[in-house]
């Protein structure tokens, strides 16, 4: 019997530059800063990243350390 997966995580098919692969937020988020969005692309990209912020935790407000590359060099979420 096979397990059901728990969870799906999108990420980039390529290593980044630390060697993790960038989740759909960080390359969402990397296109942005490169001013790469469309204005209505950047519009649905702010909301939606708001609602996640409102939603769930961010991981660095319960370990400030958990993305550190000294402490977790692969760390991903």
């Amino acid at each position: 019997m096979t397990a059901e997966p728990v969870f799906v995580r999108f990420q980039s098919p390529a290593p980044n530059g630390r060697g993790t692969y960038p989740g759909v937020f960080g390359l969402v988020n990397s296109l942005a800063e490169q001013g790469l969005l469309s204005d209505e692309e950047e519009a649905f990209r702010r909301e939606n990243n708001a609602w996640y912020e409102a939603n769930f935790t961010d991981p660095t407000t319960v370990d400030p350390d958990v993305y550190r590359r000294d402490v977790n060099p692969m760390a991903a979420a």
